[in-house]
């Protein structure tokens, strides 16, 4: 029988979601209830934005909630390799990575690519002028000898070629899921970096640190068919998938990372007179972020300036409940009941508080 091993993720560009929190407890959780191991992998291949800051801010978060990992950084007493897994860090994994890049290569289900971004950029533009979703897929005209010897000396990606049928998964929340061919591309899987994107190396790493239950949140759902896809091209195990319900804020929107992002736009876009003074920041900086809501201002930053301008950031990293607070305990047992409840009552019909993770274990 195959230990259950269940894995979190994080990239480390910023704080803690909460979100991730939950994900977090839910996979210790899980794997403590199977007498199984709890893998912690820092996903930092976007090394523009990835720090070491975040990272560790990230292990400070968890410990603080009181979720320890088996295999993973060694920190706060938790962590190691006794299995002989690691590296933990995918920055560090990139010649795993390779090795499968050329075996996809050689069955024939990755291909380069060349495009530029300015070109992607005109595609999409073009799909959206036709009021189409923009998807990207190999040329009828391609010539794979072409390409390799352009691949020698040229700048490119290479891309994850998908095959023409629908990807049914289960999920074990959802149940089967099924997605048409037409809603899935060919992916991009090695950056014009050289460095893997999420989606290849979460499949690898996971095959190699032998996850066997991928729990996350249902934002990730539409990722799944692709990684599936994957994992059958490289003769991988399928591990179960369970994706978690999305968390909300009070006005029906979902809660995302970008949240205080957003509360500060509106306030700089009301005020009409902020400068890049007033935000600390260069002023091109502070120009391309007004101009680009995929920019982010860093975080101090944008703290600071939310406090001259009066702003109360909504709560949405551990960080910030940590600041305001709270206890740990409060906070777990906030974020096991999120988007649902056990439906347990005490005797004066009052919903029964589970602050334990030994309970979560076992549901």
């Amino acid at each position: 029988m195959t230990d259950t091993i269940t894995r979190f993720a994080p990239s480390p560009t910023g704080h803690l979601h909460i979100g991730g929190a939950r994900t977090a407890l839910f996979c210790e959780a899980y794997a403590r209830g199977q007498g199984g191991r709890f893998v912690l992998r820092i996903e930092d291949t976007d090394q523009k934005r990835s720090s070491e800051a975040a990272a560790a801010g990230i292990l400070d978060d968890l410990a603080w909630l009181g979720i320890c990992w088996d295999d993973g950084p060694e920190a706060h007493g938790c962590g190691g390799d006794d299995r002989g897994v690691g590296s933990f860090y995918q920055s560090k994994r990139r010649d795993i990575y390779d090795r499968c890049f050329q075996e996809l290569m050689d069955k024939g289900f990755a291909y380069p690519a060349f495009d530029t971004p300015e070109e992607l950029m005109a595609m999409r533009k073009e799909a959206e002028a036709q009021k189409k979703t923009f998807i990207y897929r190999q040329s009828e005209n391609y010539d794979h000898n072409e390409a390799m010897n352009r691949a020698k000396n040229e700048e490119h990606a290479l891309r994850f070629k998908m095959s023409h049928e629908p990807v049914t998964i289960h999920d074990e929340i959802l149940g089967e899921v099924t997605f048409p061919f037409e809603e899935l591309d060919d992916l991009v899987i090695k950056k014009r970096d050289g460095f893997p994107t999420y989606h290849f190396a979460v499949i690898v790493d996971d095959e190699h640190m032998g996850v066997t239950h991928v729990v996350r949140g249902q934002e990730h759902l539409s990722n799944t068919p692709r990684h599936v896809a994957m994992i059958k091209a490289m003769g991988y195990r399928i591990p179960k998938f369970a994706h978690l319900p999305l968390i909300f804020n009070f006005d029906g929107s979902k809660m995302s990372k970008r949240d205080k992002d957003k509360a500060v736009r509106a306030a700089v876009k009301a005020a009409g007179d902020i400068t890049a003074d007033d935000a600390g920041v260069e002023e091109k900086v502070f120009a391309k972020w007004k101009k680009d809501k995929s920019v982010q201002l860093p975080q101090d930053k944008l703290i600071a300036l939310a406090a001259k301008l009066g702003v109360e950031l909504p709560e949405i990293d551990v960080e910030d409940f940590r600041r305001a607070g709270y206890l740990p305990e409060a906070i777990i047992n906030y974020i096991a009941l999120l988007g649902w409840n056990p439906g347990e009552k005490d005797a004066e019909g009052k919903d029964v508080e589970r602050f334990d993770r030994a309970y979560l274990a076992v549901l």
